[in-house]
């Protein structure tokens, strides 16, 4: 995750649901997602189901997402905002580079 590149994650999708974890406990999300792969970057929409914020249950997460030599990139954007970010290295939101164990 941007700012914390050592910080360990788990990122488990099933079926249009997800459930996220990193190695902090206080930061999990759970929820249901859909993809727009029509657009360039591809989009990655969340919907906030569960989470460790209250604040942010309910509430959707606008990402952009890539696939590339075997690594999953997703940066998005608060909980709430209704922009995507615009590009990967968008300062004001959160990067998770992911790779299959």
């Amino acid at each position: 995750m941007q700012g914390n590149p050592a910080m360990e994650c788990s990122f488990v999708i099933s079926g249009k649901t997800f459930d996220f974890r990193a190695s902090d406990t206080n930061i999990w999300y759970k929820g249901t997602f859909s993809l727009r792969e029509d657009t360039t970057p591809k989009q990655y929409i969340a919907v906030i189901g569960e989470c460790a914020f209250p604040q942010y249950v309910g509430k959707t997460s606008m990402a952009i997402y890539q696939m590339k030599d075997g690594t999953l990139t997703i940066t998005g954007n608060e909980p709430g905002n209704p922009a995507a970010p615009t590009a990967f290295d968008t300062p004001e939101a959160a990067r998770m580079e992911l790779k299959k164990p």
